[in-house]
């Protein structure tokens, strides 16, 4: 996995005030990853992702105004269609995608799996 252009540094507050908006915990992985690669565009083998959404108030096309979705999910990655990744409050959905003009599928129970799935060339 590789990360570059990066946007604009985070804080630990802006993630607990996203966390707080949303109503969801950004698992402990994820929280590393965005303080050190906030809104930062994503390399993988899989090409399945193509950034992360950034946590920071400060940019356009943040955590709270990219996306809108419905209650209960958080977004935190674009795959490169148009479509974004998202934490789910829903404990059985784990990590879904939303594509453009569609319904949500489920990709990973957690974002542990979610991360290895996305360094596995397609």
């Amino acid at each position: 996995m590789y990360f570059f252009n990066n946007v604009i540094p985070v804080t630990s507050a802006q993630i607990d005030a996203a966390e707080n908006h949303f109503g969801i915990k950004v698992p402990t992985s994820l929280r590393a990853i965005i303080l050190k690669h906030n809104g930062a565009s994503v390399e993988c083998d899989s090409g399945r992702m193509s950034a992360l959404i950034s946590f920071s108030d400060n940019d356009i096309g943040n955590v709270y105004d990219r996306y809108v979705l419905p209650s209960g999910y958080l977004p935190f990655g674009d795959d490169g269609a148009e479509g974004c990744y998202a934490i789910a409050a829903d404990g059985n959905e784990g990590i879904v995608l939303w594509e453009k003009g569609s319904e949500k599928k489920i990709v990973a129970r957690d974002f542990d799996s979610f991360w290895r799935w996305l360094d596995e060339a397609e």
